[in-house]
């Protein structure tokens, strides 16, 4: 190669690193620029979410939360202190128990589930099993993932939270009306077991910190007597009428939900929903079969819940109904409910 030769190739390579330099710079710069115009874009955004009131309402909806589920822990945990130490004797079939006849838990004493299943279901089952502890933050800790990846999570959360909490109130008033023996044989052996010895002290103010510590550690808190009606179904059929009610296609508008419904031929959301359907009629079984709840705090649960739920999202969506209550005008205006819409496609075009 003769020096001039080598000397081109050189000014060559100099004029491409400066292109490619030139080109990288102003990539760059575009980069900066998409990065300011997307964060000016949210930041506008969140300002007018806060102008409008929009996040204030749903502030006031998990503030609401947070206070009605304390205010029902604390009647559980007053209701524990309150327990009767009954003996109930039934003298048709000479049976002595601690707590009250049910026709559910007799026909399930009567069956083995060994005989049709594997040995290992008798244990599950069993009225000692801590199954649905398991069972309860698994199916919780689901939905907060899918529901945080819907389009109109705000408003499921807001609707959702709303919902919850007016039942926990209630049931915080039903629970300190009356107090039933516990149909649960763990409660039942508190009388003069170590983990009993909170009833013999006063009530007050231990129950204040009894409550914030079952609501921290629910597991590891049992409460007694707070039967009717059962908190754990209450959860379980709002996490149902969740997927029911807003998991259908045409809510589901993410590239995500699109994406896999597409791939699986528009099974996804549908085996998405039963899925949580079998699981929560499984959860329904074993809170009666381990005794857990009697059979009629389940049934009024689920009474419960579906009427409020129908009933909130009537008064949320139906503009007659709505004008009629100054708090719901206020939850679900006008303005409310363009957000929500706004919501829905901005992030649904995000995606894209």
């Amino acid at each position: 190669m003769s020096p001039e030769e080598f000397l081109r190739g050189i000014i060559l390579s100099q004029q491409k690193i400066f292109s490619f330099s030139l080109f990288s710079q102003k990539n760059i710069k575009n980069s900066i620029s998409s990065i300011t115009t997307i964060l000016s874009y949210y930041l506008n955004f969140f300002l007018l979410l806060i102008k409008s009131g929009y996040l204030t309402r749903l502030i006031v909806i998990v503030i609401y939360f947070g206070l009605a589920s304390y205010v029902n822990t604390l009647a559980a945990v007053l209701a524990g202190w309150r327990t009767p130490n009954l003996v109930v004797i039934r003298p048709a079939d000479s049976i002595v128990k601690h707590r009250l006849p049910d026709i559910t838990h007799d026909f399930l004493g009567h069956i083995s589930l060994s005989k049709i299943f594997p040995q290992e279901f008798d244990a599950i089952f069993h009225p000692n099993s801590s199954l649905n502890d398991i069972i309860l933050p698994t199916i919780g800790i689901s939905m907060i993932v899918f529901v945080l990846l819907h389009p109109s999570r705000i408003l499921i959360f807001r609707r959702g939270l709303l919902c919850f909490g007016t039942i926990n109130m209630l049931r915080c008033i039903s629970v300190s009306a009356t107090t039933l023996p516990d149909a649960s044989f763990v409660c039942a052996q508190q009388f003069g077991s170590i983990d009993g010895l909170y009833k013999s002290k006063t009530m007050f103010p231990r129950a204040f910190w009894r409550a914030i510590r079952v609501m921290s550690n629910p597991a590891g808190n049992v409460t007694c007597g707070d039967m009717i009606f059962s908190g754990h179904t209450v959860f379980f059929l709002i996490v149902g009428l969740t997927f029911y009610t807003y998991f259908q296609p045409k809510y589901c508008t993410s590239t995500l939900f699109r994406y896999l419904n597409s791939i699986t031929n528009g099974w996804f959301l549908f085996s998405l929903r039963w899925s949580f359907y079998i699981s929560i009629t499984i959860a329904l079984y074993i809170i009666i079969a381990s005794n857990l709840h009697y059979t009629i705090d389940v049934l009024l649960a689920t009474i419960i819940t579906f009427s409020f739920w129908w009933t909130i999202h009537a008064f949320c969506t139906v503009k007659e109904l709505r004008e009629k209550s100054k708090f719901f005008s206020w939850l679900e205006s006008d303005t409310t409910h363009q957000i929500d819409i706004k919501l829905d496609k901005s992030i649904a075009d995000k995606c894209h």
